[in-house]
């Protein structure tokens, strides 16, 4: 991102008071989403659970592999945004398909599976309404749960 996008960030009152309201609004939701909750304890056993899980990782993929399979998915495990892009646009290839719908992934958008794909000739189109606004802005999300919050309903519309 250039210093000149930056500095125009920096000086956007709408995005400065929509950040300001989530980050006022966060800790709230967040209390009431963990109400009757030992927040100290959850937080221990989701370490513990993490700190076990990637001792075991390979096992995990190896379980979860199997049990996919079973179910008929087929796995590829890929090793990076290039492998996995290019498997991605393989299957797509296979199915003969020029268009694909998505459903809000992360890991989609950590890998700009989206350009990726768009280069090769695929038409993508999000469904989460925040995320298919970025998309049709031509950005990336400004945020992981609310990716347009930066978008006021005045440039929702114009893209509308």
């Amino acid at each position: 991102m250039s210093k000149k996008i930056i500095r125009q960030k920096i000086n956007d009152s709408f995005l400065r008071e929509a950040l300001q309201n989530f980050a006022s609004q966060y800790p709230a939701s967040r209390s009431k989403a963990f109400e009757g909750t030992d927040f100290e304890t959850l937080r221990d056993r989701i370490s513990s659970a993490r700190g076990q899980s990637l001792s075991n990782l390979s096992g995990l993929v190896e379980l979860f592999r199997e049990n996919a399979e079973k179910s008929g998915a087929k796995v590829h495990e890929c090793k990076g945004q290039e492998e996995a892009s290019e498997a991605i646009l393989g299957i797509i290839r296979e199915k003969g398909a020029d268009f694909v719908v998505k459903s809000k992934s992360m890991t989609s958008e950590e890998i700009r599976l989206n350009p990726f794909l768009e280069k090769a000739g695929i038409r993508c189109l999000e469904t989460d309404l925040g995320e298919w606004i970025i998309q049709l802005a031509g950005e990336r999300p400004s945020h992981m749960v609310m990716p347009a919050i930066h978008k006021n309903r005045y440039e929702v519309a114009d893209l509308f």
